[in-house]
């Protein structure tokens, strides 16, 4: 006789994995409204390499490129003159200077443009930090041109990535950010992303945030559902239109609401009036 099944609640709860019950870590993107006070700092009296890491998270912030291309920029892909920053493929040319342990170092996922796009207030407080690193902290006699140095000359990119977030968590903290838990220098590029995607004011449009298509192109992300996660959800970007409306309607009282539904009308027969006209104009022709 077989064995009777026996009945469950949640069936699919034994299913399970339960090695995969523990969270694995995820790097989240650094907030906004924390991130220029972040590149803003004022410089510890001690530090020999502050106007380095400023100029780092600044232009992360900035551009959103990978940790890894930023720290592969060298002096020939600065663009002074026009305020212009490249990212190249180190294998796509010479690299005097690296040792063979260093040169098995150097990471390439490749870009869509070579060009980055420059975000502002980033920008200019990337500018600001670069002169400073240049003229106070950086080494030019190391028989290499890479732009992010160690202290001891060597290229920035061959030190330990853990060492460099440890140093980035430290000068968040100190930036008023209280849970640094899940960030790292990458949080930069994500904050880029979210920032791009939603909330950049663009020209003749009612909504904030580039195109998708374009974003992909900033990020150099060879696949569009890499971009998609910098999307936020549809409820996030509603509160920020009823924090807008809420704080309109406390400005001019309760008694707005009828000037509201007023403007609102004016507003229809505006465009209604417009189309009138463009149909009349249209039969004329």
């Amino acid at each position: 006789m077989p064995k009777k099944k026996k009945n469950t609640l949640f069936p699919q709860a034994k299913r399970r994995n339960r090695k995969n019950d523990k969270a694995a870590f995820k790097t989240i993107a650094y907030p906004i409204e924390k991130s220029v006070d972040l590149v803003r700092q004022v410089k510890p009296r001690m530090s020999k390499t502050f106007y380095r890491d400023m100029t780092l998270y600044s232009f992360l912030a900035a551009t959103g490129a990978r940790t890894s291309e930023a720290l592969q920029i060298r002096m020939p892909d600065i663009d002074s003159d026009e305020f212009r920053i490249f990212l190249r493929d180190p294998f796509a040319r010479n690299t005097p200077g690296l040792t063979e342990d260093e040169y098995g170092l150097l990471k390439w996922k490749g870009r869509e443009t070579e060009l980055t796009f420059m975000t502002e207030p980033f920008a200019s407080i990337f500018w600001e930090n670069l002169e400073k690193y240049l003229n106070l902290e950086y080494n030019f006699s190391v028989g290499h041109d890479f732009l992010f140095q160690n202290s001891d000359g060597r290229p920035l990119f061959t030190s330990d990535r853990s060492s460099r977030n440890k140093t980035f968590k430290k000068y968040a903290q100190k930036a008023g950010l209280l849970d640094i838990t899940n960030i790292s220098l990458h949080s930069l590029r994500h904050m880029y992303g979210t920032y791009t995607l939603n909330y950049m004011p663009v020209p003749a449009q009612s909504a904030p945030g580039l195109p998708m298509t374009y974003v992909k192109i900033l990020m150099g992300h060879a696949s569009i559902s890499s971009t998609m996660k910098y999307a936020k959800h549809d409820t996030d970007i509603i509160e920020a239109y009823i924090q807008h409306a809420n704080q309109h309607v406390t400005k001019r009282g309760e008694n707005s609401f009828m000037s509201i539904r007023e403007e609102f009308h004016i507003r229809q027969l505006e465009a209604l009036r417009g189309e009138i006209k463009r149909i009349k104009g249209a039969e004329n022709d």
